[in-house]
């Protein structure tokens, strides 16, 4: 222990570790909770209808129409439905007629999400993202750790003297 902690060097490699965990840790909880929530749900090919839209203004002055699309599909039991699916974009990302797949909660038909939608692709872009910084702190300390141990071993050493 006296070789990790005798230097400052080593120590602050252990923070480094430490922390570059932690964000690994995150992205890792984020990336399995996106996958997660919707493991017990099932996928349906379905159809976009139609759109509903939205008009926001912002501070600026700028205004912006959101479109999120109404979705078709049939359920495993064999029943249609038809809901809005809240992945929203402008411009809309799908046309009416487009074929897309949807998972929805068989507990609750209405709860339906685009797959490959904005919810994977932000907790995946998330997940991967705080995985991907928190490997940085983790291979500097690893290169800091390393330097401080052989540092503090040469350290610790006793002299020697060259005999004639």
């Amino acid at each position: 222990m006296k070789v990790i902690f005798g230097s400052v060097m080593s120590v602050v490699a252990l923070f480094l570790i430490f922390f570059g965990c932690l964000f690994m840790s995150i992205g890792g909880a984020v990336y399995y909770f996106t996958i997660y929530a919707v493991s017990d749900w099932v996928e349906s090919p379905g159809v976009v209808t139609t759109f509903s839209s939205n008009t926001s203004t912002d501070s600026d002055g700028f205004t912006t129409t959101y479109y999120c699309p109404w979705v078709e599909f049939t359920t495993a039991s064999g029943e249609t439905r038809e809901v809005l699916v809240n992945n929203c974009s402008s411009p809309p990302a799908y046309e009416a007629g487009d074929a897309v797949t949807v998972i929805y909660n068989p507990a609750d038909p209405e709860q339906v999400e685009l797959k490959g939608g904005v919810r994977d692709i932000v907790g995946n872009l998330i997940g991967i993202g705080f995985a991907v910084v928190g490997c940085i702190p983790v291979v500097l300390g690893l290169i800091f750790l390393v330097v401080g141990i052989v540092g503090a071993t040469r350290r610790s050493r006793p002299a020697t003297t060259a005999a004639m």
